[in-house]
Formats: C-alpha cells, sequence, structure tokens
C-alpha cells in the first residue's frame, strides 16, 4: 500500500484494534482529541511526526509499520510457531502477553 493520509490512518486504526484499545482510550494517552484521531485515521489529516512518534510508543509499532515500509509483523508466521510449541509452552506464552498487557495498560 502506497503512503498517505488514508493508508496511515488505516495502519494506525489497525493497531490501536491490535492493542484493543479505543479511540478515547488512544487519543487521550497521546494527548490529542478523540476527534483529532478521527480524521486521522479515516484519512481526513495527517498527523505531525510528534503524534507519529508517540502513537509508535503506545501501539508498540514501529514508523515504518506505520508508513508501510516493511512487513515486519508477519501474523501467520507468528500463527505457525505458537502451534509448533507444547501445550505447556503455549500456556506460558499467553501468561506473558497477559503480563504484558497489564503493564501496558498501567502507562
Amino acid at each position: 500500500m502506497p503512503i498517505s493520509n488514508k493508508s496511515i490512518g488505516e495502519r494506525i486504526a489497525k493497531a490501536r484494534k491490535t492493542a484493543r484499545m479505543t479511540q478515547a482510550e488512544l487519543s487521550e494517552k497521546i494527548e490529542i482529541s478523540e476527534k483529532y484521531l478521527s480524521r486521522i485515521e479515516c484519512g481526513k489529516q495527517l498527523p505531525s511526526i510528534v503524534i507519529v512518534v508517540k502513537i509508535c510508543n503506545i501501539l508498540c509499532v514501529s514508523m515504518d509499520e506505520l508508513l508501510g515500509q516493511t512487513n515486519i509483523y508477519n501474523n501467520k508466521s507468528i500463527q505457525d510457531e505458537i502451534s509448533a510449541l507444547s501445550a505447556y509452552e503455549q500456556k506460558r506464552i499467553a501468561e506473558i502477553i497477559k503480563i504484558i498487557r497489564e503493564i501496558k495498560n498501567n502507562n
């Protein structure tokens, strides 16, 4: 996908949803209005570099990912790796993810 306001907005929305955050939660954390975030996600407004950096930090994504320059996160390969683990190992990974989410939600 080429770099455009719309594609950047779509990637931000996808990353936000992957992080299980609402627009209200993300906009509060990055200190912008929910309306402004909505305009960014709809591609009606291009965020400043400061806002992009804040979004990347909060959602734990790289700027390259938001700009569509790489395919760092490959959901299929991660699923394959987890599927190859034992039930015990999968349970441990689920516990680690839960801890990471708790830490992330407390920041």
